[in-house]
Formats: structure tokens, C-alpha cells, sequence
């Protein structure tokens, strides 16, 4: 009778290896969804979370101006709003999940506002003995946020408001603003996991489809850079693509200071700063140029590195617009105008030619302008 000899423990390690690895190749067979999307969600989410933390900043600065009323309390407020308009304008490109619940985007920040609602309806607050949580209710979402706290502590009726109903306001709006800021970070956290979550069951349904997360993330970054171009920057400084067509529309329009975003408080320049280096951090920092290089794109991506190489030396610690600046006729029409025009182009090369390359289908906000 022939006996089979029994496994040595070697031979026995030999197949538990040969089965990890197969399960480990196996594994990385898997189709995943694209690594740079979890990046981004969690960009998102601390994003979120830098700027419920300067709304809670804001908020205990306007209680303390609340409990001593003076104008310089008061005063005292602008950095830390300054602060908080950074961290919003850091993730205002995000128009889709929690910050589109309850009207949201307006309590933030309402812009434009080009038949000054924000300045009617905040006077009309003032113009009360007292201001109650039912009273600013009424009033409507738009002027329990960022807006509204800039007519409060920027506009120039703010030296001669009686500092006690200034701070009082402050403080009820802050509140709102602190909770506001708050719920939608803690809302993303369950609402980016699900985005996640279904780039994955697509990437193992249909690996060679683009994820909906993919187009949905480039259509909103899209459609704020249109937005940055035109209403933060064509619009209210009437720049143009050439000398020829600057020349002709400057006979059509002027710069108007007013259409500015955050023309009181004179952030306007630094809010498409900001703009500008979220856009960056998802390009580069959450990978996004080499995830079209890793789906065989090298050239687009090169491209829109050379555009970012162009755009940087242009985003100088200098503002070269501002409300004054527009006014008095000593803003920097040249550069302003060579911003405009490279922003502008980068946006095209991401509107046509990576979207294009993709094969993907976006909706642009018609009103934002053309490519």
C-alpha cells in the first residue's frame, strides 16, 4: 500500500502564500473608483470644517461686542469676518450636497446683488427699537450670513448706527451663521462617504464609464471658475479678452465698483485668491492632473500645469482692484486684465478640451458667460 507523504511545514507555508497572493492579486484586479475623488472629499470635508470654525471665531467676537457695545467692539469684528469669508470662498465652489438644503448658499452669502437687497432689508432691521430671532426670520435667509454681517461692520452708515442694535444684530446673525456652518460639515461627513461609496459601485459595474462623482466634482469647479471670470471679474471691471475688444466695450460699459464681491469690506481681489488656490488644491494637491495623465490624457494635463505656472506669478499679495481703487481710477486695469484673460483660458482648456477628452456631458450656468 502507497502512502501519500504528509506535508512538511514548508510546503504547507508554500500554499497559504500561493493563496494570499492570489487573493492579492485578485484584490488589485478589483476595479476601484479614481483615488484623487477620496482626496478631494476629505478636502471638502476639512474645508467645511476650517470654515465652521471662523463662524464659531466670529460668533464669540460678536457676543463679546453684544455684552460692551461700542463702535470699536464693533470694529473689532473685521478680521475675524475677514477670516470667515476666506474659509467660505475656500469651498463656495461646492453647489451640490447638504449646502443646497434650506437655501443655504444665500444665508451665506448673498451675491449678486445688484439692486442692493441686502442694503434695503438691513436698514429696515435698523430702523427698529429692537430686533427680535422672529423679527430676522422674517427678514429672510439671505441677511443671517456673511452679507449681511459685512453691511453691519463695512458700510459706511456703520459710524453713525447706534453700536448697541449694531452688536445685538451681529450676535443674532453670527448665531445663525455658527449653526448654519456647522450642520452642513457635519452633513457632509455622512453625504461625501455616499458619493464615495457610489464611485465605487459604479467603478465595479461599469469600470470604463468616467464616475458620476468625476463629472459632478469638474462640473461644479467649472461653473465657479465661469463664475470667478465673469461676475467677479468682467463684470464689474469691464476687462476683455484684447486691447481691440476692451476699447469697444469700454464705450458700451464702465467699471462699476458696485457689482464687486464684498465691495464694502474691500475683499474683492482676495476672494478670487482664495478661488483661485482651492481650484489648485484640487488640481494638483488632490490629484486631479495626474489622474488624467494616469487615463492617458498627459498632454491636456501638461497643458493646464502651464496655465497654472502662467496664473501664479499674477496672484500678487497686492490687490489690483478694489471699491476705492475702482473709484478713484487707481486700480491696475493691465493686470487685472491679464488675470481675466488667463483665467479665462483656463477655463476654456477645462471646459472643452478635458471635458471633451473625457467624454463627458456638463451643464454650464448660462448667465455666467461664454467660453
Amino acid at each position: 500500500m502507497t502512502h501519500k507523504p504528509a506535508k512538511t511545514v514548508s510546503s504547507q507555508l508554500k500554499s497559504l502564500f500561493a493563496l494570499s497572493t492570489m487573493s492579492l492579486l485578485a484584490a488589485c484586479s478589483q476595479p476601484q473608483a479614481p483615488n484623487y475623488e477620496a482626496k478631494v472629499n476629505t478636502t471638502i470635508l476639512e474645508d467645511y470644517q476650517a470654515l465652521a470654525a471662523e463662524s464659531e471665531k466670529l460668533q464669540s467676537a460678536a457676543a463679546e461686542c453684544k455684552a460692551s457695545p461700542t463702535l470699536d467692539t464693533m470694529q473689532s469684528l473685521k478680521p475675524h469676518w475677514e477670516s470667515t469669508m476666506s474659509a467660505w470662498q475656500e469651498i463656495q465652489w461646492v453647489t451640490y450636497g447638504p449646502i443646497t438644503e434650506s437655501s443655504r448658499q444665500w444665508q451665506l452669502e448673498f451675491w449678486p446683488d445688484q439692486k442692493n437687497i441686502i442694503g434695503r432689508k438691513m436698514k429696515a432691521l435698523l430702523a427698529k427699537d429692537t430686533v427680535s430671532e422672529e423679527d430676522l426670520k422674517k427678514a429672510g435667509a439671505i441677511v443671517q450670513g456673511l452679507t449681511a454681517l459685512e453691511y453691519l461692520i463695512y458700510d459706511e452708515s456703520a459710524a453713525t448706527t447706534d453700536p448697541t442694535k449694531s452688536c445685538h444684530l451681529a450676535q443674532m446673525i453670527s448665531n445663525s451663521l455658527a449653526q448654519t456652518t456647522q450642520q452642513v460639515a457635519n452633513e457632509w461627513v455622512e453625504f461625501g462617504d455616499e458619493q464615495l461609496a457610489q464611485s465605487q459601485n459604479q467603478a465595479e459595474i461599469s469600470p470604463e464609464k468616467i464616475s458620476e462623482n468625476t463629472t459632478q466634482l469638474l462640473s461644479a469647479h467649472l461653473n465657479h471658475l465661469n463664475l470667478v471670470v465673469h461676475k467677479k471679474l468682467e463684470n464689474p471691471l469691464a476687462v476683455s479678452l484684447t486691447k481691440e475688444t476692451e476699447a469697444a466695450s469700454h464705450k458700451k460699459s464702465r467699471p462699476n465698483a458696485y457689482f464687486l464681491e464684498s465691495w464694502r469690506s474691500g475683499q474683492s481681489y482676495q476672494n478670487v485668491k482664495d478661488n483661485y488656490a482651492s481650484l489648485k488644491t484640487f488640481l494638483l494637491d488632490d490629484g486631479f492632473i495626474q489622474y488624467l495623465k494616469d487615463q492617458g490624457h498627459e498632454k491636456i494635463a501638461v497643458q493646464i500645469e502651464k496655465k497654472l505656472n502662467e496664473i501664479d506669478p499674477l496672484i500678487s499679495e497686492e490687490a489690483y482692484f478694489s471699491f476705492t481703487q475702482i473709484q478713484n481710477n487707481e486700480w491696475n486695469k493691465d493686470k487685472s486684465q491679464a488675470l481675466f484673460i488667463k483665467l479665462h483660458d483656463l477655463n476654456k482648456l477645462l471646459a472643452k478640451d478635458v471635458v471633451n477628452a473625457l467624454g463627458i456631458l456638463i451643464s454650464f450656468n448660462a448667465s455666467d458667460g461664454d467660453f
